[in-house]
């Protein structure tokens, strides 16, 4: 209606001309009014050719007439299940039964993919670089603190495998070694026994990726007092800092704990023949398998002079029964006289 009357509406001048009859009108709102009174045709005209499914006749859709259900006892009785000539396998109610699809390949019995690979998952402290060598970001006082640390570790272990005797006799308790001074003994441990100080900082580096967590958005967070660190190797300073130099109990109790256990892992596996032995050490195990080897061959070696003793007196049993039955009384054995 709005595009027809602005269309046939002139509105040059000062009143409003109609274009299809020439007619005056003085409001432009009376237009509408106007067309629809005196051009309803060529209004209906214009509708026609704009859109013209307006006046397109609505198609017949067929509807479906309901079923009507019965349920009379005949209807409901009456009614029987087809049942199909080729289904050979019918069970109650003349359902069909369905066969079980066969498994896929990949989980059918022998079934071997020679492109798996075994999946082992390494611990986390394993093939991970050595915590706090490489931090470009840590400050002067931050490694200061590191270096504190380190020498803190090599003190513990030099102290730990050192022995006075006396006065002028030291004594390493890694390799029995004598030596005049404590600070020749802590060189001596220093420059040849830095396989066993590695193992321990291998133990120490386990303890710093197992304590560190990675908790996001916060960061890394401590697992013994639960603080918040942006960076790993924060998180680690700031256990190295709580262990060997202000020794505050909770993280210095967790280390030692910690070490005893992870420490004597290796005592308390397998000995090389099969035989397992919970809480024995390996040198104990190797003492009991050597003390064990050598009664048994002494029970050869007897068995060895028995058989020799006897086969003696057989020899010697038709001359003298007398002396047969004195030796074998020397030897420890037992003989039946059988001739007198």
């Amino acid at each position: 209606m709005a595009r027809f009357v602005a269309k046939s509406l002139q509105t040059k001048g000062i009143k409003f001309k109609c274009k299809l009859c020439g007619g005056m009108i003085a409001r432009k709102a009376d237009a509408a009014d106007h067309i629809a009174d005196e051009h309803a045709d060529e209004l209906q005209a214009f509708k026609k050719q704009k859109m013209p499914k307006l006046f397109e006749e609505p198609k017949k859709v067929a509807v479906a007439a309901a079923k009507k259900i019965s349920f009379a006892r005949e209807d409901i009785l009456g009614k029987k299940r087809k049942i199909q000539d080729d289904v050979c396998d019918i069970n109650f109610g003349g359902w069909a039964k369905k066969e079980k699809p066969e498994p896929p390949p990949c989980m059918r019995e022998g079934y071997e993919d020679p492109n798996q690979q075994d999946v082992i998952t390494a611990p986390p402290w394993l093939n991970q670089p050595v915590p706090l060598s490489h931090d470009p970001e840590a400050t002067d006082t931050e490694k200061t603190v590191d270096q504190h640390v380190v020498n803190a570790q090599a003190k513990r272990f030099t102290s730990r495998n050192i022995l006075e005797v006396k006065r002028d006799i030291v004594r390493c308790k890694l390799c029995y070694k004598t030596f005049k001074s404590s600070p020749e003994t802590e060189k001596h441990i220093i420059d040849e026994h830095r396989e066993e100080f590695d193992k321990e900082l291998q133990i120490w580096h386990r303890f710093l990726h197992t304590m560190a967590k990675r908790q996001p958005p916060f960061g890394w967070v401590c697992k013994i007092c639960n603080l918040f660190f942006p960076t790993d190797n924060s998180t680690w300073r700031h256990i190295g800092k709580e262990v060997y130099i202000r020794r505050e109990d909770r993280h210095l109790d967790n280390w030692k704990e910690k070490e005893d256990r992870w420490g004597h892992e290796t005592d308390q596996e397998c000995c090389g023949d099969g035989m397992n032995v919970m809480g024995m050490s390996i040198d104990n195990v190797k003492m009991m398998q050597e003390s064990t080897q050598k009664e048994q061959e002494r029970e050869n070696m007897q068995k060895a002079i028995k058989d020799a003793s006897a086969a003696g007196c057989a020899d010697e049993g038709s001359s003298d029964s007398e002396d047969s039955a004195e030796a074998a009384a020397k030897a420890g054995q037992k003989k039946m006289i059988d001739s007198f």
